[in-house]
């Protein structure tokens, strides 16, 4: 008898935390209904505004965790170098495009410049082919109406008269 008095008790202590337990799961379950319900009427809006109404919910509940686990002090601080760094880059920036501005007139100033000396080297081209042309024509002249002049020219490999060394 005692054993089953004993034995007795086990299964209703147990019985009394099934039951908690079971009272526990029932209230979740109650909390499960209220979400689904309060998501069930939500599901009526429009997405955008849900969308909206969760992305400023859950920036606001970052805002406020960053908010406690960070002192205040700190994010002052945070805040600071970060408008100093936002100041630096915009004066980067500016000097990038000023320098870009520069660089690009300086450019076009050198392809001006280049086209120019293209130009006046092509137009040297022309004169240089056309006086060592004539030239041509002049030794081959020279070389037909005073062939004794032409030979000596042709043994002495250059290009001076013969008599321009004499006069020196």
């Amino acid at each position: 008898g005692a054993a089953a008095a004993g034995g007795g008790g086990g299964p209703s202590s147990s019985s009394s935390s099934f039951s908690s337990k079971s009272a526990q799961i029932l209230l979740d379950d109650d909390e499960n209904k209220k979400k689904n319900h309060a998501l069930a009427t939500t599901e009526n809006q429009p997405l955008a505004s849900m969308s909206d109404g969760l992305a400023s919910n859950a920036a606001q509940a970052l805002s406020e965790f960053v908010a406690r686990i960070t002192p205040h002090d700190e994010l002052d601080l945070c805040e600071r170098r970060q408008s100093a760094i936002a100041s630096q880059l915009a004066q980067t920036s500016q000097v990038l495009a000023g320098a870009d501005a520069r660089v690009t007139r300086e450019l076009q100033a050198a392809n001006v410049e280049l086209n120019a000396g293209i130009q006046a080297l092509t137009s040297i081209k022309k004169d240089l082919t056309y006086v060592m042309t004539n030239v041509r024509a002049i030794k081959q002249r020279i070389a037909t109406s005073y062939p004794d002049i032409a030979e000596k020219w042709s043994t002495t490999g250059t290009t001076e008269r013969p008599d321009e060394n004499q006069n020196t």
